[in-house]
């Protein structure tokens, strides 16, 4: 008897035996893992060797990305997707001008000036599509139709007929 014959999911189409395996999610192959771990111990070197004030210029280039994204001027890059969420643009343009205030003593006046210029286009991009997104919503919202309004004490009772207002339309009666 086989394992299929005991009702067992192996051989079957979708069950894991028969997946064959992720190349994404296998473990790498030991040559590839060294390589990787070797890759991993650079990386580790050559940020443990930046000063402070270079590594908090890594820090400003990483939120100057983040900010662009969430502005939805660029993708983000684990989807692909364009995404807008002004309030996390706004934290990672704030955090960049504590940083840059941060700095400006310590730098030279080439790369303050290269930050502040930086700090510049990211405000103004800010605030025109912060504004943009604003339009684009009020233009929506002329665009659909207005409901009419119910009072709360008719919204849950049938609607009633509705009664003639001259008198002279009702039959029986004298005209």
């Amino acid at each position: 008897m086989t394992d299929m014959d005991h009702g067992s999911a192996a051989g079957r189409p979708g069950s894991p035996e028969a997946t064959p395996p992720d190349p994404d999610t296998s473990p790498p192959k030991p040559e590839a893992a060294s390589r990787l771990a070797e890759e991993a111990r650079k990386a580790v070197g050559y940020i443990a060797s930046l000063s402070a004030g270079d590594m908090i210029q890594w820090v400003i280039a990483g939120l100057a990305e983040k900010a662009w994204e969430r502005m939805g001027l660029v993708a983000n890059p684990a989807t692909g997707k364009i995404t807008r969420d002004f309030e996390d643009a706004r934290l990672a343009i704030d955090a960049i001008a504590a940083l840059v205030d941060l700095l400006a003593p310590r730098i030279e006046p080439a790369g303050l000036r290269r930050l502040q210029t930086l700090l510049a286009d990211l405000r103004i991009n800010y605030a025109a599509q912060r504004s943009r997104a604003e339009a684009e919503q009020q233009s929506t919202a002329r665009e659909r139709p207005a409901q009419p309004e119910q009072r709360k004490d008719t919204q849950d009772r049938p609607a009633e007929p509705e009664q003639p207002n001259n008198t002279r339309d009702r039959p029986g009666e004298p005209q």
